[in-house]
C-alpha cells in the first residue's frame, strides 16, 4: 500500500483500505499517537509486526521478500497468501430466510468475517429477528446505520422502515439509502451485491432460499468479478427461485444444502480457502 512515516498519515490510509501487514520500526511504536493506531490495527485485523531494531526490521522484509534495504518508519502491505482473510460476505435471502439465516449465522464465531445481510421481511418482524440473532449468535448481529465501519465480528442488516444497505468499498463502510427500488425490492439483494463486487476476490456472495430474482444478477457481478459465490440447493430451500436462478445460469461457484453454508462461508473467508480459480 505505502510507507508512512506520518501516524496521522498512516491513520487516514489504514481505514480507507485495511492492510493485511503492518511493519513498524521502534521509533513509531515510542510516538504518544501510537497506542490508537495500534487499537485500529487490531480491530481490522491486520497482522502485526514490531521490529524491535533497524537491522531486525530489514530481516523481516527479506523474509517476506521485500527488495528494501533500509525499511521506512511504517509499512503496510496486502500479501497475496493473506487477502481472503479480510474477504467479506453479502447474504441475500427472502422467502425461508429468517430459518436459513439462523441457521447459518448459528455456526458464525465471535471473530466472523464482515457480513452484510438483506433479508426480504416485514419492517415490523425485522427488528425483533435481529435482535434474537444478537442474542443467540457468538456474532454481533445489528441493523444497518449509515458510514457505520464494516469490522470482523459484526453482521449487518439492511435496516427498516425499508432502506437500501450497500457498501462503499473504497472506505469498507456501510451505506443506507431510500433511492428507489432496484429489482422491484428496496432492500434489495442486487443492490447489496452489486456493492461488493469491486472487492472482485475479496467478496463472498451468498444467496439462500427465496422467491423471485433479487440477487441473481448481483451474485453474477460477484462472480464475474473472480469473488466467491455460493448458493442454497433445492432439498433445503423453502422455495428455490432465487438460489435455482443464479445456479442455472452458472453464477454459484458452490451449490450446497443448508447445514454446510455456515462452514463454507467460513472457509472461503479464511487464509485457508482454497485459492479462486
Amino acid at each position: 500500500m505505502g510507507t508512512f512515516a506520518s501516524l496521522t498519515d498512516a491513520y487516514a490510509q489504514t481505514e480507507a483500505q485495511p492492510p493485511d501487514v503492518t511493519i513498524c520500526s521502534p521509533c513509531v511504536a515510542r510516538r504518544p499517537e501510537f497506542p490508537m493506531f495500534r487499537a485500529l490495527l487490531h480491530m481490522i485485523g491486520s497482522a502485526f509486526i514490531a521490529a524491535h531494531t533497524a537491522t531486525s526490521a530489514g530481516s523481516i522484509f527479506r523474509a517476506l521478500g521485500l527488495n528494501v534495504e533500509v525499511p521506512p518508519p511504517f509499512f503496510s502491505l496486502h500479501s497475496p497468501d493473506r487477502r481472503a482473510a479480510q474477504r467479506v460476505v453479502a447474504i441475500g435471502a427472502s422467502t425461508g430466510g429468517v430459518e436459513a439465516l439462523t441457521e447459518v449465522l448459528s455456526s458464525y464465531p465471535k471473530d466472523c468475517p464482515p457480513t452484510l445481510i438483506v433479508q426480504h421481511i416485514k419492517p415490523e418482524f425485522l427488528k425483533r429477528f435481529v435482535a434474537r440473532l444478537d442474542r443467540n449468535c457468538a456474532a454481533h448481529v445489528t441493523l444497518g446505520q449509515h458510514d457505520m465501519p464494516m469490522r470482523a465480528g459484526t453482521v449487518v442488516f439492511a435496516p427498516g422502515p425499508p432502506s437500501h444497505l450497500t457498501l462503499d468499498p473504497q472506505r469498507m463502510r456501510c451505506v443506507v439509502s431510500q433511492a428507489p427500488p432496484v429489482s422491484g425490492y428496496r432492500p434489495s439483494i442486487d443492490a447489496l451485491f452489486n456493492s461488493v463486487a469491486p472487492l472482485r476476490s475479496r467478496a463472498v456472495g451468498v444467496i439462500l432460499t427465496g422467491m423471485g430474482r433479487d440477487g441473481v444478477k448481483g451474485l453474477g457481478a460477484i462472480h464475474r468479478a473472480d469473488g466467491w459465490t455460493i448458493a442454497q440447493d433445492a432439498a433445503t430451500s423453502t422455495v428455490h427461485g432465487m438460489p435455482r436462478l443464479a445456479t442455472e445460469q452458472g453464477f454459484a461457484r458452490e451449490v450446497l444444502p443448508l447445514p454446510e453454508i455456515g462452514k463454507a462461508i467460513l472457509s472461503a473467508a479464511s487464509a485457508s480457502a482454497a485459492p479462486i480459480q
